[in-house]
């Protein structure tokens, strides 16, 4: 076994082919050591079930009763994580597989996840899980007082279930998804520096497949849930 000048291990003396090898087997570890985004179902169900029974809610006797505040903290903190991640992976879709613009596209896109990805913070993370079982207190407070009509059966199985299992969720599934996304980052960087464009597009695309769908499911739960946040902002 030979090594080139770029660290590339090869047996027949080529160079080239060897590099070929090792950046197939790249790409095939991004797919194979995906983390899917399912661990974000728990906060899925929560919202979806927050935002069809608020709806339900006469907008006036929200602002009267002064339980809105709550909702809309309640909601603010469970699209936290779903921002979050949406920032990090959105950028890839705006890259196009043009080989002649590629490289400078990912360069910038790369430059901007570094930049969020290096001040990630999951301490805040678990702060935000914390926050959800302050404003859950608060709210099942104020609804002992309250004739709302909410369906509190449903939103307290789905909030409890998120703040007690936070730290299985943060650095079981969170922390290993995040992980994995700077990984093939990476390696699509990599791919860029040493001039393969094709590569770097084929690492790009794989990324993008192995999460799909989750994550367009989950980029549409944050547009819902910013949609809750205008309406209830919006009865003011």
């Amino acid at each position: 076994m030979n090594v080139d000048t770029q660290g590339g291990a090869y047996i027949s003396g080529n160079a080239s082919a060897g590099r070929d090898l090792i950046g197939r087997d790249q790409i095939n570890n991004i797919t194979q050591n995906a983390v899917s985004l399912v661990f974000l179902d728990p906060l899925n169900v929560a919202a979806a079930n927050l935002q069809h029974d608020v709806l339900q809610i006469d907008a006036k006797r929200v602002v009267l009763t002064g339980i809105k505040v709550e909702l809309l903290a309640l909601v603010s903190e469970l699209r936290a994580t779903h921002k979050s991640i949406v920032a990090l992976a959105n950028p890839l879709w705006q890259l196009s597989d043009n080989p002649a613009t590629f490289a400078d596209e990912f360069k910038r896109a790369y430059a901007g996840f570094r930049a969020q990805y290096d001040a990630f913070d999951f301490g805040d993370q678990r702060t935000h899980c914390s926050r959800i079982r302050e404003i859950h207190s608060d709210l099942t407070t104020k609804r002992t007082q309250l004739n709302v009509p909410l369906d509190w059966g449903r939103v307290d199985g789905s909030l409890s279930a998120l703040y007690t299992a936070d730290l299985d969720i943060i650095e079981e599934q969170y922390r290993p998804f995040t992980r994995w996304l700077n990984d093939a980052m990476k390696i699509i960087h990599q791919f860029v520096v040493q001039g393969d464009v094709a590569s770097a597009i084929r690492a790009k695309n794989a990324l993008l497949n192995a999460m799909e769908p989750n994550f367009d499911d989950n980029k549409a739960r944050l547009e819902d849930m910013n949609d809750l946040v205008t309406k209830l902002t919006a009865t003011s």
